[in-house]
């Protein structure tokens, strides 16, 4: 669902949730991945297994930030008084906490310098997930990029 779908009191609403909330608060709310069991719960269909274009890998999540450009997305702070930003990251908190399941995010190749890790989507999923002091995440990568990514970013498979 995108900023300009939702209402500007519904962004308000999520904010307030979150924002007024310590991070030992906020660490109280578990994720939920849409993978594994709870694979029918994924919005972007093309993650599915059926469809044999993705695969969902488990990785250390340090070192995925480490190694991944996130543009203009700061993973150093939960909250950065940018509305598309704080709004992503509550909308995340209030539907992991309302038990709803959020895709893992999608990694790539950057294309320019074949050494670095891009994000297809979920940046700020991985950043919240990594501020709330998680040390793994569920990732999806396309079947063409995975042995390229495998010599950049340790891959463990999942149990499903």
């Amino acid at each position: 669902m995108s900023l300009a779908r939702e209402t500007h009191s519904r962004i308000l609403e999520y904010l307030e949730i979150y924002k007024s909330r310590s991070i030992e608060q906020l660490k109280l709310i578990q994720p939920n991945w849409a993978y594994g069991k709870n694979v029918d719960k994924l919005l972007d269909k093309i993650q599915d297994p059926i469809n044999n274009e993705y695969i969902i890998f488990i990785t250390d999540i340090t070192d995925l930030i480490l190694k991944t450009d996130f543009h203009e997305v700061n993973h150093d702070l939960l909250f950065t008084g940018d509305l598309k930003n704080d709004f992503r990251i509550a909308r995340v908190l209030y539907r992991w906490e309302n038990k709803e399941f959020v895709d893992p995010p999608c990694i790539g190749i950057d294309t320019l310098t074949k050494d670095k890790l891009i994000f297809v989507d979920g940046r700020h999923r991985t950043k919240l997930t990594y501020l709330l002091g998680y040390k793994q995440i569920p990732i999806a990568i396309d079947n063409f990029s995975i042995p390229r990514i495998s010599k950049i970013l340790k891959l463990d498979s999942f149990a499903s």
